[in-house]
């Protein structure tokens, strides 16, 4: 009798590796970090997805990595409890297996979400070979004769068939069978259209110039506060923009305005008059509007929907793709008058790219030039990230290139977007796209592709919503009193 979880990989190791290249901490410090943790906060254990913003939101509370690491261990275990094992029995003693036998959180939530005690729980090192271990004592009670010059490359051609004895009952006939294989790749075709995105120039010259204050300038600060980014804008007067930052949150974003502060320090000097107005959005918007002294605190609505009619304003419609989360805005006049929002899954948003980007080993950065060079660019499942996740896995053991696989990708974060985000919205020319994701050609294709319409791209399309709330800063004047 066993159990297996389905699509979703939601439970699995896949998600601690994410969550500490979130926070940029190498996944061999797990342990060490839950061991220092002081409380177990409740986070999202249904859906990893869900989890992942539940995590964002602790972060922006303050509390510490070392207590979210941990009960992110307790709700991936809760989560098993529930979607795997359900009614099944839990007999002793229990053997735990995988790569999550390296992770001491994981160990201890076992332990107390299955009511374990010491010596219940059979877990070691070797824990992480056991699958392995298994398959190896299978192929020698089964015979499982091996061609290994061919496997290893010293012969061009397998001799024979390389077949158990099993072979029409055995579950292990994919692995052993040449046949199997081939028949396993014939059936995975790349691409329906086998269509190469079309070009895209983005603008070369920005639309918005740094220049160097003056001396005595007043100047306005918008400060935008995200699960993946904190970005930092200054301009001055004409509201023409001074300087500028973008800097990783990696789960502290007190650290990171600080940081942004620093580096803004030398523009302010040199006009030598204090900031008249600061404005703060984004998912951290109140604990840092707390941390700086400022009651102007703006929706991320507002304060994109002020940038995008500023630079472009003939926009009708806004899209953005933050890291978390992600925005369909439309607009009138320069005002948002209708819009929507996704809801707490994060399907389609920066994070799940830049999740992906790590486990191919590319950067995030390079992902839209490599879409670029797809010619069948692979169908990869959009109506969920953690689905995606597993179909993206899929697409790599069957041998699709990784441009095929990264083209899909964006074009998967286009559909989701447009299927949910943007359902029953109208989307009409000029559309503007904003956020960080706008910086990928490759989803900046995808739309284009599927929507039939050019989309304006600001080369600073990421710093939109700080730009937007140090313009809403200058908008509402001095500070009175």
């Amino acid at each position: 009798e066993y159990a297996v979880n389905g699509e979703c990989a939601a439970g699995t190791g896949a998600f601690f590796e994410d969550q500490m290249y979130r926070l940029g901490l190498p996944l061999e410090s797990y342990s060490d970090y839950t061991d220092r943790a002081t409380s177990v906060p409740r986070l999202a254990g249904r859906c990893s997805v869900f989890a992942k913003t539940d995590l964002i939101h602790r972060q922006q509370e303050g509390v510490s990595a070392e207590d979210i690491l941990l009960g992110l261990a307790y709700a991936v275990v809760r989560n098993f409890k529930t979607s795997v094992v359900r009614k099944h029995p839990v007999r002793k003693p229990v053997l735990l297996s995988g790569g999550v036998v390296k992770n001491r959180g994981v160990i201890r939530a076992v332990k107390e979400i299955f009511g374990l005690e010491d010596g219940e729980m059979v877990c070691d090192d070797c824990g992480t070979v056991v699958s392995a271990a298994g398959l190896a004592m299978l192929a020698m009670e089964w015979k499982v004769r091996v061609d290994w010059e061919w496997i290893c490359g010293e012969t061009s051609e397998p001799v024979g068939t390389r077949m158990c004895e099993n072979a029409d009952t055995c579950d292990m006939g994919m692995a052993c069978s040449v046949e199997g294989q081939e028949a396993a790749s014939e059936n995975q075709e790349p691409g329906e259209s086998g269509k190469m995105l079309p070009p895209y120039q983005y603008e070369k010259d920005q639309l918005h110039k740094t220049r160097t204050p003056k001396p005595g300038e007043s100047m306005w600060l918008g400060v935008d506060v995200g699960s993946t980014s904190t970005n930092l804008v200054l301009i001055g007067e004409n509201q023409e923009v001074l300087d500028y930052c973008y800097i990783r949150t990696s789960g502290n974003p007190v650290r990171a305005v600080e940081e942004g502060l620093a580096a803004l320090k030398p523009t302010m000097d040199l006009a030598g008059t204090p900031i008249v107005q600061t404005a703060v959005t984004g998912s951290g918007r109140y604990l840092i509007a707390k941390r700086l002294g400022t009651e102007y605190v703006l929706d991320e609505i507002t304060a994109q929907a002020r940038a995008a009619s500023y630079l472009n304003p003939d926009a009708d419609t806004v899209f953005e793709i933050g890291g978390q989360d992600s925005k369909i805005i439309c607009v009138s006049d320069g005002i948002a008058v209708d819009y929507a929002m996704n809801t707490l899954c994060a399907a389609g948003t920066g994070s799940f790219l830049s999740s992906q980007a790590h486990r191919l080993g590319v950067e995030v950065e390079e992902f839209g030039d490599i879409a670029l060079t797809s010619t069948k660019p692979a169908n990869i499942a959009a109506r969920c990230t953690v689905f995606a996740e597993s179909d993206l896995v899929h697409k790599i053991q069957v041998g699709y290139a990784r441009e095929d696989i990264i083209a899909g990708l964006c074009r998967a974060v286009a559909s989701n977007y447009l299927n949910n985000v943007g359902k029953g919205k109208k989307i009409a020319a000029p559309v503007v796209f904003q956020g960080g994701v706008s910086k990928n050609a490759g989803v900046v294709h995808a739309f284009e592709e599927q929507l039939g319409m050019p989309v304006a791209v600001d080369p600073d399309g990421h710093l939109m919503g700080a730009f937007g709330a140090a313009l809403l800063a200058a908008d509402a004047g001095p500070i009175e009193g």
